[in-house]
């Protein structure tokens, strides 16, 4: 019996005492699409990363990775760096830290076909950019000009550039909405099947994973808990079958306040493009107002706007005053009353700073005490108060958007804009954070505008839903009438892709 094109066989991590990873064993053969699932910091990225050679030099690794029949634990850097990139490919989670911001996305893609003696690079990402749906009139483009589903694929483009023979997806969808998800991962099952290609699927999400994948490996704090296609249909672990549960229920929630923000012929324009046209919508106190749609169909842009941080045309009020003629200290108190929480906490961190100015940075520029206020806003958020001291580098995907909502929280808004909030959240975390904000409504009054890809978690979160399509409102209504009985064509498509059709 020939061996697994990928074997793992009892990996262990250690940063000094500290086991991240413990006794795991995985196969992967030629062609086939595997799936390693677990909760951030569960040890799926860190098995990958210590089998690659990609985990820093204070991890101590043991244990045997072999690919092909060769050995890359203890491998020299150059063995390695003649596979990586070219025989064996990463799709990497972060895009805006992942891809060089000062590069066209063109020479990116071409870099690693060079690099290995690919033949014309150039020629080569012309293809992938249409191959991967981003188009090749983009290939002059900096990853800034693009959306994050854009850069996304520009990652896979790069992965794919020379035709490996295995691909490592490292929560490769997170921050994309349903449809782009399903378009993306039918790319790459649709490259797979057709060059052979050997898929290894990270994420958070089983239910993705099922979809895309034969069988999984179930990790949880540094452990393979459970492993193989029963893992989708049959799970024997608790904690599995909690990976497959839908988002929570919301709670029941008083009824709505006064109105606190809202616009009418609200128009964003970029140059001659459009990017929001002719929105109305009205948000109240203690009601939550999700803002549905693809990348790129408006819904950031709708926000910003909102807040002024993009110039607009329309009318804005704030509890019934047109923004326009507020002034002084009256514009500075409706300021820090609506906060915003980005989507890319990487960007939206300073990384010379700590976590607890982070948090605190708010408060500090407003003259307000800070004592204690850093480790108050953590414990609301499900973080160790101890993480104030630590900066974004060291902490995971899913901590550093923690971080960004508690930077908010601090300030006491009464309306929060949310944009993509969870998105690189697993599930378990997200019932965690609409738990705590759905608490914090309650108790507050507080008003969310929650913008998200995520129709699972907008159905379950929100009180009323819009849908919005190339910068306009294609479908209105609450959450309940929206999802249980959609009329447009277009959100029936979304519903369909998010396998939430009623």
């Amino acid at each position: 019996m020939s061996a697994p094109l990928f074997e793992i066989r009892q990996l262990g991590v250690a940063y000094g005492d500290n086991l991240a990873v413990r006794d795991v064993s995985l196969t992967v053969e030629v062609g086939e699409a595997v799936a390693v699932v677990g909760e951030s910091g569960s040890g799926k990225t860190q098995t990958l990363y210590a089998a690659l050679g990609l985990l820093p030099r204070e991890a101590r690794v043991t244990g045997s990775a072999q690919f092909r029949g060769g050995e890359l634990i203890g491998a020299t850097p150059r063995a390695l760096d003649r596979l990586r990139g070219d025989r064996i490919a990463f799709v990497f989670q972060e895009p805006s830290s992942a891809l060089d911001p000062l590069t066209r996305i063109g020479e990116q893609i071409a870099a690693p076909v060079a690099a290995h003696g690919g033949g014309d690079g150039r020629a080569r990402a012309r293809g992938l950019l249409d191959e991967v749906g981003v188009g090749a009139s983009r290939l002059r483009a900096y990853p800034h000009e693009l959306s994050g589903g854009e850069r996304q694929r520009v990652m896979i483009a790069m992965a794919l550039a020379n035709d490996p023979d295995l691909l490592i997806a490292d929560e490769p969808t997170t921050a994309l909405d349903a449809t782009v998800q399903k378009r993306l991962l039918d790319t790459l099952d649709a490259a797979r099947r057709a060059r052979g290609l050997a898929l290894i699927l990270v994420t958070h999400d089983l239910r993705l994973a099922r979809r895309y994948t034969t069988r999984a490996y179930v990790m949880q704090d540094g452990r393979v808990v459970e492993e193989g296609a029963k893992a989708f249909s049959a799970p024997r672990e608790p904690y599995t079958q909690g990976l497959l549960e839908a988002a929570p229920v919301r709670p029941t929630r008083a009824e709505a306040g006064p109105p606190v923000l809202a616009c009418r012929g609200l128009s964003v324009a970029y140059g001659g493009a459009r990017a929001v046209e002719g929105v109305d919508l009205t948000l109240h106190a203690g009601r939550t107002l999700a803002v549905v749609g693809e990348s790129g169909s408006g819904k950031s842009s709708l926000a910003r706007a909102l807040l002024r941080l993009e110039p607009a045309q329309g009318e804005i009020e704030w509890k019934g005053r047109p923004v326009a003629r507020l002034k002084g200290g009256a514009l500075r108190r409706a300021r820090a009353d609506a906060q915003i929480v980005f989507q890319d906490p990487w960007g939206a961190l300073s990384p010379r700073l700590s976590v607890g100015e982070i948090v605190t940075e708010g408060l500090t520029a407003q003259g307000r005490p800070t004592r204690g206020a850093a480790e108050a806003a953590l414990l609301a958020v499900g973080l160790d108060p101890a993480l104030a001291a630590r900066r974004p580098d060291a902490l995971s995907g899913g901590q550093r958007q923690r971080v960004a909502i508690a930077r908010v929280l601090v300030l006491e808004p009464a309306v929060l804009v949310l944009d993509e909030p969870t998105s690189s959240l697993d599930r378990a975390v997200q019932r965690e954070i609409v738990a705590q904000l759905s608490r914090l409504q309650a108790e507050r009054g507080l008003a969310y505008l929650f913008i998200t890809h995520d129709l699972d978690l907008a159905r379950a979160f929100a009180d009323d839903v819009i849908v919005m399509r190339r910068g306009r409102i294609v479908e209105r209504g609450t959450a309940q009438e929206v999802f249980a009985r959609p009329r447009d064509p277009y959100v029936k498509e979304l519903i369909a892709a998010a396998d939430l059709a009623p």
